[in-house]
């Protein structure tokens, strides 16, 4: 059965077919996997805005959160050094850039449309950044402690541009096809907030 046509009211193949005529994401396989759905939740956002596809776009943004949520709780267990936190983080898209394995994450490609979307699913996207912002607000936080990582001003103001700077360098590496500009950018930021000013 295909969650997708089950949540939409369009079969599974023809969901698939509009998405690729509006080409608005490329080369995702169809499948039941949640991963995957995450990657096409987009697709369903801008396709049509009923509540049911309302719906399926908040359940999605909820488990790509838990996932986020999980992954950030991993790495604090995992990396001690908050430096090394945000150097998984950079190399796990690089990684996804470099191969095509991945889409960008949801929550990213949703904020463009922010506007226009419906409540409930805006407020899942800001639920995504809330959660996103704190945790790389703390790591900066430790980090300054830990005498690891450097930086001026707040760690909240150093964790937004991380996400700005991270962010931009993944659409500016799509955009020119090349993997090297999103690695030179993010290579660059690390540097930086490693050496002490």
């Amino acid at each position: 059965m295909n969650i997708l046509a089950v949540s939409t009211g369009v079969p599974g193949g023809e969901l698939i077919n509009q998405r690729r005529r509006l080409a608005i994401t490329s080369s995702l396989p169809v499948t039941e996997n949640w991963t995957r759905v995450a990657q096409m939740a987009h697709f369903v956002a801008y396709s049509c805005h009923t509540p049911t596809k309302a719906s399926l776009v908040v359940e999605v943004l909820k488990r790509y959160r838990e996932q986020l949520v999980r992954t950030t709780e991993r790495l604090d267990h995992e990396l001690p050094n908050p430096l090394d936190r945000l150097k998984w983080i950079v190399q796990r898209w690089e990684t996804c850039i470099q191969d095509q394995s991945e889409s960008f994450c949801v929550a990213t490609l949703l904020t463009a449309e922010l506007p226009v979307l419906p409540q409930e699913v805006r407020a899942e996207v800001r639920h995504y950044f809330d959660h996103l912002g704190e945790w790389l607000e703390s790591t900066f936080a430790q980090g300054r402690r830990a005498g690891r990582i450097f930086f001026h001003g707040t760690p909240r103001v150093e964790a937004q541009n991380f996400i700005a700077l991270v962010h931009g360098a993944m659409l500016s590496a799509r955009a020119y096809g090349a993997c090297g500009v999103y690695r030179d950018i993010t290579q660059s930021t690390l540097k930086r907030l490693s050496i002490r000013k």
